[in-house]
């Protein structure tokens, strides 16, 4: 007897929930006329920004899943199960994939939700904020088709333990202090294992037991989403920059932040006044972070590396600045030794100066911990052209032509830094056949 063909596969998925918080309470305050719009407000926010975001990352409709109901939303990606994919990429690649574009739909559902027209009048008032929940988890699911059900036809749906732990991390988020985003251990893995510049900071939170979790879960919540310069693969979304009303928001929710000290809001506003390159303001809510957790390393680098920005921008002149951007790396270096992006930038402050050899140490100790991290190539190529003397050995120019072939390797973007800057570092040897050739200039 022939055993029967299983309808199901077992494969990763990524999976992100998100839940209106205290929804019942505002559905007390409003009218319920004003609380339903509200809500759908939130669904046609939640689903229009997952569809955006999926289709904008070529995900096809077999491979995710999006439910929008009452006030909450899920959406499953399994890009793993795309045999076309799987002839081109890893499934590991692909799985990271997934996790990066689900961060993507968190902090763009996130940002825009936080300025919706029921928290811009709550701000005005100093009220407290109607909040979104969100939790994200990765792991294997069931996937199967429902060729039955006429309202799927041939569909596939998930089902599983992933899933189930998903929904408990996202239940768990409510209980976060900054911006309730929370992460399972294999979500944080996935993201610290990926090479570039950080654009995510964590904080661990304690073990606990989560509803139906026969074991003790440790989760993450995300403290940190900053601007990233160089990194191709993950952006922080800038549809809250791009809008008319961005001034009046500014001040909104900088009302809401000095009222409340809520970190995730100080971090939105630092990043808005940033991206407008008004260096002194967003310093001034960095240095305010920096009050609130001193031990938090990420708001010593990103103080800093705002401080470098100015420096760079020519914006102030100020030795002192320049002492107290190194100072902030060093403290941010001693509280977390492996913040590829502290020592990237302090090398950059160094290369500035026209210090090339301890540029050359920070660069080489940052390629210790990321060995792909494309600018990182570049910067030491940087460096050591800083370094070569007039009569300069063809070994010596070995070393940076070997430097920059990594970096385009990495990063063909690179080639836009190189070009920008062959008469500033590059100028010893910039008309040698190798140089031209990297750059893809005619010989």
């Amino acid at each position: 007897m022939k055993s029967k063909k299983r309808d199901f596969k077992l494969i990763p998925a990524t999976i992100l929930f998100v839940d209106l918080i205290e929804s019942s309470e505002f559905a007390n305050i409003l009218e319920a006329e004003d609380y339903d719009e509200r809500l759908e407000d939130f669904r046609s926010t939640v689903r229009n920004i997952m569809e955006e975001e999926t289709n904008k990352d070529g995900v096809a409709d077999e491979f995710k899943e999006i439910s929008v109901k009452g006030d909450e939303g899920c959406l499953i990606l399994y890009r793993a199960f795309d045999k076309k994919l799987l002839k081109t990429e890893d499934v590991k690649d692909i799985i990271i994939g997934d996790v990066l574009l689900a961060f993507k739909v968190a902090l763009r559902i996130k940002q825009e939700w936080l300025f919706n027209n029921v928290n811009i009048e709550r701000m005005g008032l100093y009220k407290q904020l109607w909040d979104i929940a969100i939790g994200i988890n990765t792991g294997k699911v069931v996937v199967r088709k429902h060729p039955s059900r006429k309202d799927r036809g041939n569909k596939k749906s998930a089902e599983g333990y992933a899933i189930n732990l998903a929904k408990r991390i996202e239940d768990e988020s409510r209980k976060g202090h900054s911006s309730k985003i929370f992460v399972s251990e294999h979500i944080y893995g996935i993201y610290e294992s990926k090479s570039g510049e950080d654009t995510l900071y964590f904080k661990i939170n304690p073990p606990s037991l989560l509803k139906g979790i026969a074991q003790q879960v440790r989760t993450y919540e995300l403290v940190c989403a900053t601007i990233a310069e160089h990194d191709h693969i993950l952006k922080i979304p800038d549809s809250i920059f791009n809008n008319k009303r961005r001034q009046k928001k500014i001040e909104l929710i900088k009302k809401s932040f000095l009222g409340s000290s809520n970190t995730w809001l100080g971090i939105i506003l630092c990043n808005m006044l940033w991206k407008e390159r008004k260096y002194g303001e967003a310093g001034a809510i960095a240095r305010r972070l920096v009050t609130i957790d001193p031990s938090y390393p990420p708001w010593k680098l990103i103080l800093a590396q705002i401080l470098l920005d100015r420096i760079e921008a020519k914006d102030i002149h100020s030795n002192s600045l320049r002492i107290e951007a190194k100072e902030l790396f060093k403290e941010a270096i001693k509280l977390r030794p492996d913040l590829v992006d502290a020592y990237k930038d302090m090398g950059r402050l160094y290369l500035d100066e026209g210090r090339g050899k301890r540029a050359l140490k920070e660069f080489t100790i940052a390629l210790r911990l990321d060995k792909k991290y494309a600018i990182l190539h570049y910067y030491k190529a940087c460096a050591l052209s800083l370094l070569l003397q007039d009569k300069a050995t063809e070994n010596a120019k070995a070393k940076i032509f070997t430097c920059l072939n990594k970096a385009v390797e990495l990063e063909p973007k690179s080639i836009m830094y190189i070009k920008k800057n062959k008469d500033t570092y590059f100028s010893k040897i910039k008309n040698s056949v190798r140089f031209k050739k990297i750059i893809q200039e005619k010989c």
